[in-house]
């Protein structure tokens, strides 16, 4: 997910100046996903533009993103947290 409309700052610039060349651009290419209803910083985010079947999946309500969720190498659960996980889960 790219943010698309931020009104409290424009994060897509952020995200393009970051990725540079290989940012997705331009940002109207980009497939909107509305999250204006949500808690999330963004009114809405972007998906890559060939990725129109994961698009129409999302507004069918068939799919769902989870963000922020973090990286995990090795299977983790609430017993080995701790000892095994590297990363900061649940950012």
């Amino acid at each position: 997910l790219i943010p698309h409309t931020c009104s409290s700052k424009d994060m897509y610039k952020e995200y393009s100046d970051m990725r540079g060349s290989i940012a997705i651009s331009p940002k109207t290419s980009l497939l909107e996903i509305d999250s204006s209803d949500s808690d999330q910083v963004c009114e809405s985010f972007g998906m890559h533009p060939k990725l129109s079947a994961a698009h129409q999946l999302y507004n069918d309500g068939d799919l769902v993103w989870f963000a922020n969720a973090g990286v995990l190498y090795r299977p983790v659960d609430k017993s080995n947290y701790k000892k095994g996980a590297k990363s900061a889960l649940f950012a």
